[in-house]
């Protein structure tokens, strides 16, 4: 078994999380499982925690110690997307593979991710690109570009192509996010409650 720290500052190792799913034989890979649960969390709608985990465990996925282990590795995941992309600190991360992961490999799993990232805002009740605000529109038909990302170039502009385009779907889910669910409006100044 793999140490691992479960933290809300660190966040979930990739890691682990993808070989638990892995072993519970689930649906999704830790980035595409987190890409679904962020995007089910900026959705107009949303849904509850345990339709998420339904999608990516199988049926039967819930019994087993494999599963078991993987539902506490999920619940933890999402409290951790919650915390995070309610975090007025920006602290909000993509779950990725680690820079020892090769290129290839760290592209095709932020591919993954915004697949994951679609399918939720779709889960959680987006029908239409067209029903978005235009910034949020514009980043969700570049994420169904990236799905299609080519992971076979390599080198040093390979490399900050891609750290560039995980700094922009981090951005651009918390935007999506802060468009779907705006704040609402400060009302300190003045008005006084009776």
């Amino acid at each position: 078994m793999i140490s691992h720290d479960i933290s809300s500052d660190e966040g979930l190792a990739h890691q682990f999380l993808d070989e638990a799913l892995a072993r519970a034989d689930a649906s999704a890979d830790a980035s595409q499982a987190h890409g679904m649960l962020c995007g089910v969390l900026c959705a107009p709608h949303g849904i509850d925690t345990e339709e998420w985990m339904a999608e990516i465990l199988d049926d039967g996925g819930h019994t087993n110690a494999s599963g078991s282990q993987c539902r506490r590795l999920l619940l933890a995941l999402h409290e951790d997307a919650v915390h995070q992309i309610g975090d007025d600190n920006m602290s909000f991360r993509l779950l990725l593979p680690g820079d020892g992961e090769s290129l290839a490999n760290r592209a095709e799993a932020l591919a993954a991710w915004c697949e994951g990232f679609l399918y939720g805002m779709a889960l959680g009740g987006l029908q239409r690109f067209e029903d978005l605000p235009d910034n949020a529109r514009e980043i969700l038909t570049d994420m169904s570009h990236f799905t299609r990302i080519d992971t076979e170039e390599d080198g040093e502009a390979a490399e900050r192509a891609y750290v560039e385009l995980v700094e922009y779907m981090r951005v651009g889910a918390l935007l999506v996010n802060a468009e779907v669910h705006p704040a609402p409006p400060d009302h300190r100044g003045g008005e006084s409650l009776h």
